[in-house]
């Protein structure tokens, strides 16, 4: 009923933004508002004498209430308000489907590997149901982004995953072109350090909505993750440093695994950890490197 007598869901409009059609500038509505309401007030307090006792009091103040709002409607109409809805139009807004094509996806998870299960998707109803509102242009993902014809050409020999990088190309491209939304299919194996702030605002400012299809299992079997290195930035040549190393791992629970810190090929410090399971399945440990050669 709602998208009948509006045109569009409610869903559309809370995410709407309110403007006014007319030329006048909003300064004068609300000095309008406020002037008006002012002026109720003091014709409310001069003729108070005149008002019946039932009508003094709080009664007096819900009555100037009533009043200014009914001011303030006529007045906000008179600026022609109206809600801007930004909503894919079929067949005119463009949908970039942006697939990992990293080493990464090269990986098995079953019988199949994740750029394999990524193709199958793209080929079985994705493609051809997107294509059947919007125009639809593929990309394959690595350091960048890259038009592709047709998932045939994904090779999953991508040296890296940038998704940060990725979908800020992406919403640099809807400087020029109808971009309304973006699909992206990766495994989640980011080598750039996540989505910056920069990206999420300009991400957001083109209001482009950005859909992910998570490809592969949520824990890898025996896996081994470097998560966090903490080191003083500044120190001086020569002198001794302490550095925080944590690692997650999911499968060598017992086992020992070795750490090794190099500058340059050379080895400077090496330790080894025992691998205990915790609630993060995290590792944290700490060790001093022998020699620091050069100034940070």
């Amino acid at each position: 009923m709602f998208e009948f007598l509006f045109k569009y869901p409610a869903s559309a409009f809370s995410r709407g933004t309110i403007v006014f059609l007319g030329s006048w500038p909003k300064w004068l509505l609300i000095a309008g508002i406020l002037a008006a309401a002012a002026t109720l007030a003091l014709f409310i307090w001069r003729g108070k004498s005149g008002l019946r006792g039932t009508v003094r009091g709080w009664h007096a103040v819900v009555l100037w209430l009533l009043q200014s709002a009914l001011v303030a409607t006529l007045l906000l109409l008179l600026w022609q308000p109206a809600i801007s809805v930004t909503s894919l139009k079929p067949q005119q807004n463009i949908v970039a489907v942006v697939v990992d094509d990293s080493r990464s996806m090269s990986a098995k998870d079953g019988s199949e590997t994740r750029s394999a299960v990524a193709r199958r998707l793209l080929d079985s109803n994705l493609l051809n149901e997107l294509g059947k509102r919007f125009q639809v242009r593929l990309y394959r993902m690595g350091s960048g982004v890259e038009r592709v014809k047709a998932s045939s050409e994904l090779s999953a020999r991508q040296s890296s995953t940038q998704i940060g990088k990725s979908l800020r190309q992406i919403a640099d491209e809807a400087a020029t072109l109808p971009i309304g939304a973006a699909v992206l299919l990766t495994d989640g194996a980011d080598n750039s350090g996540g989505l910056d702030s920069d990206t999420l605002s300009e991400i957001r400012r083109r209001r482009i909505p950005v859909s992910t299809v998570g490809i592969g299992s949520e824990q890898v079997p025996d896996d081994v993750e470097l998560s966090d290195f903490s080191l003083p930035t500044k120190t001086l040549a020569g002198a001794r440093l302490q550095a925080e190393v944590t690692i997650r791992q999911h499968g060598f629970n017992g086992k020992h695994a070795r750490v090794v810190l190099t500058n340059a090929g050379t080895v400077l410090a090496t330790l080894m950890s025992r691998c205990n399971l915790r609630r993060n399945n995290g590792k944290r440990s700490s060790f001093t490197p022998a020699k620091q050669p050069s100034k940070r």
